[in-house]
């Protein structure tokens, strides 16, 4: 919730989730919490949450780097076709653009 206090984000009690940042640390392998989005500021992540443009700015760079791995069958690019890592484990961003 964005400037809001953390709520149930995840409720999937069959799911092996590994290497993904949400609200509220999920159990698993690699998880981060990094808490709700800046109090009323979420452009401070992303360029312009408001306007469906999630690409990473300023503290998002840094929040969600080194998050998740790439794993063997992941997609190679990003959502704009910028190449991933291709190698298994490697440490990638979370999310779907790749900075």
């Amino acid at each position: 919730t964005e400037g809001g206090t953390a709520g149930v984000e995840f409720d999937c009690a069959g799911a092996n989730v590994m290497h993904s940042a949400m609200e509220a640390l999920v159990p698993g392998d690699g998880n981060v919490a990094v808490g709700a989005f800046p109090d009323g500021a979420s452009e401070t992540w992303f360029v312009g949450l408001s306007a469906g443009d999630f690409h990473l700015q300023n503290d998002g760079l840094t929040e969600f780097a080194d998050i998740a791995r790439w794993r063997t069958g992941d997609p190679p690019t990003d959502i704009e076709r910028n190449p991933r890592p291709d190698i298994n484990d490697t440490a990638d961003y979370a999310g779907a653009d790749v900075p």
